[in-house]
């Protein structure tokens, strides 16, 4: 049996930008031209599958027979056999079941891509057994530390009416870190309680503003205009780090985490935990759950169905829903 020799677990990410196969290259193509996946897909999707490149080419170096095929050859006649052994190796290393359930669902879009465009015939992950792994448990907040996350910043100075904006929108709107971190003047309307959430440039869909928002994004852009920083311009992103550029999802992840730890609050907590106690809170107040996925953005139905699984264990549980209804602006 051919043995691949461990690397420290993060080599995946360090030969990232290093593939030296143009079959990967053209697949990333592919996904971000025709299938219009995200910068962060695409990312992650050149992380796994040079991580994968590497397994194949050590393996390469400690086998006679493939010692002459290049990487392109090896990728084109790899074995379901060599994909187990890929998939044993990352539970060896201690990755969680998530991550090697991502890392395989990437193989799969890649070896369906070979199928497709006619270089392969027979595709080999269709005879790989995927893991299975327990589902996550998912954090909770409730209303006594949602007050005192929310209160946490204040509104003395810019960086804060700016922090308290963007967790009143994760947490009253539901919005994902990266679209909260990539809208721009133009898509906030006060006046009708709306922000329209944009992916790929090409897919929108407009989410209602609830009262708890408003105050606390009004109360930002204006501190954000009377000190000037960034120009009122159409497609200016809203939200700006200390050196007026725009920012990005990690930094909103790394304020919520000086919060918590500041209030003594859980440290698990994250964006996505507001986020998913807004859509929990949805469910309690007896919205029908196609309305959620559609405030959420979610496309496919089963990552709504998980929301609905967990609020009925919940409502046979302690009372953790974290949210009042929300009060939305009345009808004209």
């Amino acid at each position: 049996m051919n043995t691949f020799i461990p690397q420290r677990r993060g080599f995946g990410r360090i030969a990232a930008m290093k593939s030296s196969s143009t079959l990967i290259g053209r697949f990333l193509d592919f996904m971000l031209a025709e299938r219009r996946a995200s910068i962060h897909t695409i990312h992650s999707y050149r992380v796994d599958l040079c991580q994968f490149q590497q397994f194949i080419m050590a393996q390469i170096e400690h086998d006679a027979f493939s010692a002459g095929q290049g990487v392109d050859d090896r990728l084109l006649h790899c074995e379901a056999r060599t994909l187990q052994l890929f998939i044993a190796y990352l539970q060896k290393q201690g990755y969680q079941g998530t991550s090697v359930g991502r890392k395989v669902a990437t193989l799969k879009s890649f070896h369906k891509y070979l199928v497709k465009s006619g270089l392969i015939s027979l595709n080999p992950m269709l005879l790989v057994r995927t893991p299975k792994h327990a589902p996550s448990t998912r954090a909770f907040i409730d209303i006594e530390q949602l007050d005192k996350l929310l209160a946490a910043p204040g509104h003395a100075t810019l960086l804060a009416a700016r922090d308290s904006a963007i967790l009143n929108l994760i947490s009253f709107s539901g919005l994902r870190a990266t679209e909260l971190v990539a809208l721009t003047l133009s898509d906030i309307d006060l006046e009708a309680w709306t922000v329209r959430i944009s992916k790929n440039n090409s897919l929108h869909r407009t989410v209602p503003l609830p009262v708890q928002t408003v105050e606390p994004l009004r109360c930002y852009l204006q501190k954000r205009t009377d000190l000037g920083n960034g120009s009122p311009q159409p497609n200016d992103r809203v939200f700006l780090n200390k050196h007026n550029l725009p920012l990005n999802s990690r930094s909103v992840r790394r304020n919520l985490d000086k919060y918590l730890l500041a209030n003594g609050l859980p440290k698990d907590i994250s964006p996505r935990t507001l986020r998913q106690n807004f859509a929990l809170r949805m469910l309690n107040e007896g919205t029908d759950p196609a309305r959620v996925r559609e405030l959420l953005g979610h496309i496919p139905s089963s990552r709504n169905t998980a929301y609905v699984r967990q609020f009925a264990k919940i409502t046979h549980g302690p009372a953790v829903m974290v949210l009042n209804p929300p009060a939305l602006k009345p009808a004209a």
